[in-house]
């Protein structure tokens, strides 16, 4: 009895930790790697197989045309910057981002790229938060269930 009595606030303290600690949430990006079916990279600027600067993602409405931006920093800003291309050091291989929103939230994002030869994919992020310490991604591509990075061949 006298170490149930004991283990009593500890399992209280314990249920409540989620509620009285303060938590950096991180942001919700979409990452997306477009491929060859034999696994050359679509996104390489550099490449032939790649499929130019003309993709645009579209999200509630508006466009987002893709943007390769130059060198960054060190420093961590979130914000929303529509769709870009990124080379991901020190693998070489290069991907879309397409984001930020924010990961404190729950939210469902569905995001539509067109590509330059006129067809489409839709990816669709459900991100829920139960609790700071419970959160859920589910990610689909065209309907289809998929993980992260999504992995387009084309």
């Amino acid at each position: 009895m006298k170490r149930e009595r004991l283990l009593l606030p500890f399992l209280a303290a314990f249920l409540l930790l989620p509620f009285a600690c303060s938590c950096d949430w991180y942001p919700v990006t979409i990452a997306i790697n477009v491929e060859t079916a034999d696994g050359h990279s679509r996104l390489d600027p550099d490449s032939e197989y790649f499929i130019g600067e003309n993709v645009t993602a579209v999200y509630e409405g508006k466009s987002f045309p893709m943007e390769i931006p130059g060198p960054g920093t060190k420093a961590y800003v979130p914000q929303f910057f529509g769709l870009k291309l990124f080379n991901h050091y020190p693998s070489g291989s290069w991907y879309l981002e397409f984001g930020e929103f924010e990961g404190s939230e729950s939210q469902d994002i569905t995001v539509k790229l067109i590509w330059p030869d006129g067809t489409s994919d839709t990816i669709r992020c459900k991100h829920t938060v139960f609790t700071p310490l419970a959160v859920s991604t589910r990610w689909t591509l065209n309907g289809e269930r998929t993980t992260s990075p999504v992995t387009i061949v084309k």
